[in-house]
């Protein structure tokens, strides 16, 4: 289909490419040459663009293309863009041949001509109207068309054809052009010799476009996948059952439930995130419509939560970081009827970067001493999700599952690990070294207390023989200390102490403390295995 839309992305403050706007373009050669509204592309030399073509009237638009400028109109003084499409490696592979439309490049506007509108809404969904000319007006060097229908806001670079399917006008949507009256329409003809010049010239390289690249393909797969993981921030998310996902930009993620369910979460690099950042984002969620409702923790950090003033099924966690900043917006469908998959997807957040820690706390810690347990060697998970996914009528059980004899070679070569079963939610098992068992670590009160119930007592002398390990640090592979090595996959219990727990990882042969249920949970998710489910299968034979 020659009609496409564009989806023009800007670098941010943070580095981050994140949607700046979104129109209609037309693709007017067999070459790929592309034409859409200035209006649409604020910077030319730093315009990341997604191209994106409709297979189906009924479905949006595929994006696996991008595109490159070769020229503008400098500093808005001319209403047109050309860009080149481009493949993306990976991605867009086969998808060079073009179909694009004729340009009308003569003849004078007609009052009563028949035009047919082309434009991509703002729900992303190509759609197509009937009007009429009414009129023509001069202006500004340019001339215009005057239509009986206007475009509504956002439909930059809309497209008019006649009825030879010729591309006849665009909207370019530049009050400057159009006296502010949203029926007029830049008629083309008239720049026939602007095309001539311009459509042959090559385009001008982005210097992101390998990086931009690697977001497309990106943004393409998170579709498709069921867990969506992130390492700068650290982020994991799982997608519940029937929900969709989609990376519209490089700082956020967006889950719909099937009955209009909805999570957003977006990230601000904020290095030294301090005090003063905190109170300032609270105070703009208040600016917002929301007031303060709770503290709590969720994916791993403490967190503030808020609910909508006007109305009480929108909410929105803060989660600051010691240099991120997360904000989670949620509301649980029609009628509550995503709350199940709400409760899911929150239940199993991962946050695993060090914690925002307020001054007063900071100045309270006596020197050489953790703020907390383990503040910067573990990670926490939100508790306070776990109860109404259980009650709902009509749902599972989810986190009531009995546990499993491994009486394999699969689950002897396994024996205590943590695995995740990556095509079944994320849920997490535990297999149990000294009882031959695999225990499912539904809700954090539950893992931690199973996590518990495997402890075996061990001295202060012995516990320091096995080094501590740092959640927010990649497992990798090493040597075990020889007494760590004969204990790998044990949950320790200090008895000399206050009966601290800790996980001594088979793969690094070091100790992770477990905390309270919320960092036991989380932890344990974090230094997870994930598994398929024809192999998780195979633990049960």
């Amino acid at each position: 289909m020659a009609a496409v839309q564009i989806k023009v992305y800007e670098i941010d403050e943070a580095g981050y490419f994140v949607l700046a706007k979104t129109g209609t373009g037309a693709l007017i050669d067999n070459n790929g040459t592309l034409l859409t509204s200035r209006s649409l592309i604020a910077n030319p030399a730093r315009a990341a663009v997604s191209v994106c073509r409709p297979s189906d009237l009924n479905k949006k638009p595929d994006c696996r293309l991008a595109a490159e400028v070769i020229t503008c109109g400098a500093n808005a003084d001319f209403p047109l863009c050309l860009l080149r499409v481009r493949t993306v490696a990976g991605l867009s592979e086969g998808q060079n041949n073009f179909l694009f439309l004729k340009r009308l490049n003569a003849g004078w506007p007609v009052v009563g001509e028949r035009l047919r509108m082309i434009n991509f809404n703002s729900s992303e969904f190509l759609e197509t109207a009937l009007t009429y000319v009414s009129g023509s007006a001069a202006e500004a060097d340019f001339t215009w068309l005057e239509l009986e229908t206007a475009f509504g806001a956002g439909a930059d670079g809309a497209l008019l054809v006649n009825r030879e399917g010729e591309l006849a006008a665009l909207n370019v949507d530049l009050d400057e052009y159009q006296s502010a009256d949203p029926r007029h329409v830049l008629f083309l003809p008239p720049l026939n010799d602007w095309f001539l010049n311009m459509s042959q010239a090559s385009a001008v390289a982005f210097s992101e476009a390998g990086r931009f690249d690697d977001f497309l393909r990106r943004q393409s797969q998170t579709r498709d996948q069921a867990e969506f993981s992130w390492a700068d921030p650290a982020v994991r998310v799982f997608r519940p059952e029937h929900w969709e996902w989609f990376y519209p930009q490089e700082n956020q993620l967006l889950a719909l439930g099937p009955q209009n369910g909805r999570v957003q979460i977006v990230w601000e690099k904020n290095p030294d995130f301090s005090d003063l950042d905190y109170v300032s984002a609270i105070d703009e969620s208040m600016a917002d419509g929301y007031e303060f409702a709770a503290d709590g923790f969720l994916g791993g950090l403490s967190a503030k939560k808020f609910i909508n003033i006007d109305d009480a099924r929108f909410g929105r966690w803060l989660i600051p970081g010691r240099d991120y900043l997360l904000t989670l917006d949620y509301q649980a469908g029609s009628d509550g009827a995503d709350q199940w998959g709400l409760d899911n997807l929150l239940a199993r957040l991962v946050f695993s970067f060090p914690p925002f820690v307020p001054a007063a706390d900071q100045a309270s810690a006596p020197a050489g001493e953790a703020l907390s347990p383990a503040a910067e060697e573990t990670v926490q998970l939100e508790v306070g999700a776990e109860s109404s996914a259980d009650s709902l009528p009509g749902r599972p059980a989810v986190f009531n599952q009995a546990p499993i004899a491994l009486n394999n070679a699969l689950g002897r070569k396994l024996n205590g690990r943590i695995l995740l079963r990556v095509e079944k939610n994320g849920e997490a098992w535990y297999l149990s070294s000294a009882r031959q068992q695999a225990y499912f670590l539904g809700r954090p009160s539950d893992a931690f207390q199973i996590m518990r119930d495997q402890g075996l007592g061990i001295s202060n002398a012995d516990l320091n023989k096995i080094p501590v390990g740092q959640a927010r640090e990649k497992i990798v592979s090493r040597t075990a200390s020889v007494f760590a090595a004969k204990h790998l996959g044990k949950i320790f219990l200090a008895v000399e102490g206050k009966g601290e727990a800790w996980y001594v990882h088979p793969t690094d042969g070091r100790r992770y403390f477990l905390g309270n249920p919320a960092q036991a949970f989380a932890l344990l998710r974090a230094v997870s295995l994930g598994i398929s489910e024809e192999d998780f299968a195979r633990l049960k034979k």
